[in-house]
């Protein structure tokens, strides 16, 4: 299966929308509620223009299959990571090599990345060992803001990762 990632413009903002209300998405965000059209419309009118953010879609064999988000801190060099496969694209196996392209991409975008952090929910085991498969390890060094009770923090070095 052919794996690419493409930045995201006007053209995703619906699409957006619509995997951001998806129940199981709304539940593993940090909100735990939908967004309404207006609120959607004016993140992402700030998103796409955002130097510090990075808003990619995933194309599995050309197919929209889900969407990789990163926030830059320049203080720390460091950008978190948040990611989404749909359903009918997980458990292929693929979710390694798409973070690791992702992870890829951002350190071409960010010119002086030096960190990836990210919060998985504990309950997500799947994601838990996906991370930890790229090289992650548990964040000691950076605060991601999470839920310590119901999240892992991890933290990987863009010296580290292996273009595959």
């Amino acid at each position: 299966m052919k794996i690419s990632l493409i930045r995201a413009d006007n053209k995703h903002k619906r699409v957006l929308y619509d995997w951001r209300n998806i129940p199981e998405i709304v539940k593993l965000g940090s909100s735990n509620s939908k967004v309404t059209w207006d609120e959607h419309s004016e993140w992402f009118d700030e998103l796409i223009v955002d130097p510090q953010r990075l808003q990619l879609i995933i194309l599995l064999n050309g197919n929209m299959a889900g969407q990789v988000r990163f926030t830059y801190d320049s203080n720390y060099k460091a950008a978190t990571i948040s990611i989404f496969i749909l359903r009918n694209y997980r458990g292929l196996g693929l979710g390694k090599l798409i973070i690791n392209q992702s992870c890829l991409y951002a350190i071409s975008y960010f010119e002086s990345l030096m960190y990836i952090t990210a919060s998985v929910l504990n309950s997500n085991l799947r994601s838990l060992n996906t991370f930890k498969s790229v090289g992650f390890v548990e964040n000691t060094i950076f605060d991601c803001q999470h839920n310590r009770s119901t999240e892992t923090c991890f933290l990987l070095k863009a010296s580290e990762i292996i273009d595959t």
